[in-house]
């Protein structure tokens, strides 16, 4: 199968970009053709052209190809991908309910399928117009190639990581440093603009409990570690607790987003859940995924999707404002693609300066200091 998957942007290690990568590694070892096409490429872009997958960020560069199926994620990039391939059935991911990018599009542009991640983004569906019968509801998984235990947890809570959104709110940050610090408890915390990492599983292999929210809950559940469901977007601080065999199946209705028992945030709150702590919760979540939320389960029922919409299918003549919506995409590509650059050299700046503060801290560069002063000396002579 020739498959063409279409997102709005490829840029950071986060959401709707590591299920595109995800999906494209999967999809070509299974023995499909795929391409990729984004508007804005990233980091997370060139970890696909890794897998030797073609990427674009035109779809004129895929326009002499015969698609199969059309894979999009997003409504902006649905549009594009169906102007440009009107003969080629097309299945849109809904991921959220609240981003503007994960609503349907307001136009009937002949979609044979949409797959919500969770019961909550299929109602929201419905909710905007979507007939239920075309609705597919396939859940976040995480890649087991990838996301397997290394190493038990501890007995007690020694190491907690906190992968958050890409705009966190630092004052939140504050509050789970103090409260792990009371505890005596390790943090790290990566996610955020200033700290995007790609192997992920090695540093959760690393802790014992993680706390973050959606897929990220997910992966951590993969690699054995208990997970503490908590919404870290901007100004959002609240959250599902931790994850125990008696309310994961409340929580995974809105796919780990916290909106389930919707818990306030503050500093008792996170005590009280880090207090509730088990070793044992780290193999009941391993488990839990095993039998349900593995990458080549999802990709088993995603081959039949693809199969279904392509029975399904019936080309016809569809009015779309190709040219205002590329216009569109180009003026935001440079902002976009500006931003990026900035924060990556605002990133790496941070990290020499740290390499910086390390080594003039170091006991060899105090050790050798009066070594650096006769040398400087013996120069000054020299000249």
């Amino acid at each position: 199968m020739k498959i063409l998957i279409t997102t709005h942007h490829l840029v950071n290690y986060s959401g709707t970009e590591l299920v595109t990568y995800d999906t494209a590694k999967g999809m070509k070892k299974r023995g499909h053709q795929v391409f990729v096409h984004s508007a804005f490429l990233g980091r997370i872009a060139e970890e696909i052209r890794k897998l030797d997958v073609p990427v674009a960020n035109s779809l004129d560069d895929f326009s002499e190809n015969q698609f199969d199926i059309i894979h999009a994620h997003h409504n902006i990039t649905s549009i594009l991908a169906r102007a440009k391939f009107p003969e080629t059935p097309l299945v849109m991911w809904a991921h959220g309910i609240l981003p503007f990018l994960e609503q349907p599009p307001s136009i009937d542009i002949n979609i044979q399928a949409y797959i919500a991640i969770s019961e909550e983004v299929s109602k929201n569906l419905v909710k905007k117009g979507v007939d239920p019968s075309i609705i597919k509801i396939l859940m976040n998984a995480a890649d087991q190639e990838r996301f397997f235990p290394r190493s038990e947890i501890n007995e007690s809570l020694k190491n907690v990581l906190v992968i958050c959104h890409y705009h966190v709110n630092d004052e939140l940050l504050k509050v789970i440093k103090d409260v792990c610090s009371q505890l005596g408890v390790n943090l790290v915390v990566v996610g955020d603009k200033k700290r995007q990492i790609w192997s992920m599983e090695d540093t959760i292999n690393n802790v014992d409990l993680v706390i973050t929210t959606g897929r990220g809950i997910i992966e951590a559940m993969s690699c054995g570690r208990a997970a503490l469901v908590l919404n870290m977007y901007r100004d959002a601080w609240f959250g599902d607790g931790i994850i125990n065999k008696d309310n994961y199946k409340q929580m995974i209705k809105t796919s780990f987003s916290g909106r389930v028992f919707n818990h306030e945030f503050g500093a008792d709150f996170l005590r009280d859940q880090l207090l509730k702590y088990d070793k044992n919760m780290g193999k009941t979540n391993r488990q839990i995924v095993l039998e349900s939320m593995t990458l080549d389960d999802k990709l088993d029922q995603l081959e039949l999707i693809y199969e279904e919409a392509q029975k399904d299918f019936k080309p016809r003549s569809i009015n779309v404002p190709v040219d205002e919506i590329i216009h569109y995409q180009h003026v935001l590509t440079g902002t976009f693609e500006d931003n990026f650059q900035m924060e990556k050299m605002e990133s790496e700046l941070e990290n020499y300066e740290t390499i910086v503060n390390y080594v003039l801290n170091s006991k060899s560069w105090k050790l050798t200091s009066p070594l650096r002063f006769i040398r400087r000396l013996f120069n000054s002579s020299q000249d």
